[in-house]
């Protein structure tokens, strides 16, 4: 079985490590060599990932130090556990190469996300649920003794799965603070990302991998990569492109890339902190939303190294259902929310409409027009051969016709004596 292939020296498929590691792809390239895609066929053929030391084109010297680094990394990572960290598993020599042998992570790397974004931000609160979950590694490679400084946070060294978890990958320049020292002796990173001690002005600390990180969050919300800028240690107000931001969040990217690292927050849980902040206040004003999904948000912010649940199975008791605010979501069939039935339309009360004209001036005129009208038909029944009175007296028979039957249609003493 071949190893390398003959002109590109990268392993080929199906190429076999220790025994053990069959090659399935290469699955990326870091600063510090390829990344492969292989099967441990001692463990269940289990997926790994296989990272490669480059010695190509590289002096005797450069490869001792590149090799120190490997050797580095190796060591640094097989001491370290934390969910937002790859698992190192194996570590070993071939034909005068150096693998580390990790868990292989399947997703894209934030870099990937921003560039498929084609220079739109990603949405804010999306941003939130990464950045806590990179607070939350950095705070605890800050919190080791010695701190872990690790001096390359960028899109590219960000692993995000298909649920959202984030990984902190490529360890290559990581480095111990050593308390008391003016300066690093190496000057490495990223322009753009790196903040001005990385290049040689003081020693880094874990202040710098904030600066990084703020720098990070810069390009999540504006789509601006920070290495293309005619000025890379400026950084204009966020809401200036993406008025979506709320100030208090592009306030606080402002302090992480400040120039002066003693204007930057103090440390990696401080952060945390005002972003979980920032993520309740999202929510708190936010109804219609499925139900659990402002305690699961909740909880995300509270917990950085919990992650979202797998999908429930068979033995999984259900979630508390919230009953639906909206009328139009209420089944008809519900016991308890029953749809009311169509208002029906008015219908005429006699009773209580001619009631209500019964006033005291009401009653009053209309006693007067009452007597008028008896008496002048009276004094027409006198001389009813007079045609003159004819027209006047059927108008009389008619209004006291119209009085008895409003009187047979009301109730009340007055009203009827009336």
């Amino acid at each position: 079985m071949s190893t390398y292939e003959n002109q590109t020296g990268r392993l080929a498929p199906q190429s076999l490590l220790q025994q053990r590691y069959i090659i399935a792809g290469q699955a990326g390239r870091g600063g510090m060599g390829a990344v492969y895609e292989a099967v441990d066929t001692r463990v269940g053929n289990r997926r790994v990932a296989i990272k490669e030391m480059s010695q190509g084109q590289l002096s005797e010297t450069e490869l001792a130090e590149a090799t120190a680094r490997f050797q580095h990394e190796a060591h640094l990572l097989g001491s370290l556990h934390h969910p937002n960290l790859p698992g190192v598993s194996d570590a070993f020599s071939e034909r005068g190469r150096s693998y580390l042998v990790m868990d292989f992570i399947d997703g894209k790397t934030l870099l990937q996300l921003l560039k498929e974004a084609s220079g739109r931000p990603l949405p804010v609160e999306q941003v939130l649920h990464y950045a806590r979950q990179l607070c939350d590694v950095l705070s605890y490679l800050h919190s080791q003794r010695p701190s872990i400084i690790f001096r390359d946070v960028k899109p590219s060294n960000i692993m995000i799965t298909a649920n959202g978890r984030v990984f902190l990958i490529d360890f290559g320049i990581a480095r111990i603070f050593k308390e008391g020292q003016q300066q690093d002796t190496v000057f490495l990173g990223s322009p753009g990302y790196a903040p001005p001690e990385q290049h040689g002005t003081s020693q880094t600390n874990p202040r710098s991998d904030l600066y990084s990180f703020g720098a990070t969050l810069y390009y999540c919300l504006t789509g601006r990569d920070p290495y293309y800028a005619e000025d890379r240690f400026f950084f204009p107000p966020i809401r200036q492109t993406n008025p979506q931001v709320p100030i208090e969040l592009d306030q606080l990217v402002q302090r992480l890339v400040s120039l002066d690292e003693r204007q930057r927050p103090a440390s990696a849980s401080e952060v945390q902190q005002a972003l979980i902040k920032m993520s309740q206040q999202a929510i708190e004003p936010t109804s219609g939303l499925a139900p659990g999904t402002a305690a699961n948000y909740i909880s995300l912010a509270s917990a950085p190294t919990q992650y979202p649940s797998p999908a429930p199975g068979p033995n999984t008791p259900p979630s508390p259902v919230r009953p639906p605010t909206a009328a139009s979501n209420i089944p008809a069939t519900s016991p308890v929310f029953r749809q009311a039935p169509p208002a029906r339309p008015a219908q005429f009360q006699p009773q209580q409409d001619f009631a209500s004209l019964w006033t005291r001036p009401f009653i009053t005129l209309f006693g007067l027009v009452l007597v008028l009208t008896i008496g002048i038909s009276l004094i027409a029944l006198n001389f009813v051969n007079k045609s003159d009175h004819a027209v006047e007296l059927g108008l009389s028979l008619l209004f006291v016709l119209v009085a008895a039957s409003m009187v047979s249609r009301i109730r009340g003493i007055i009203p009827r004596s009336v």
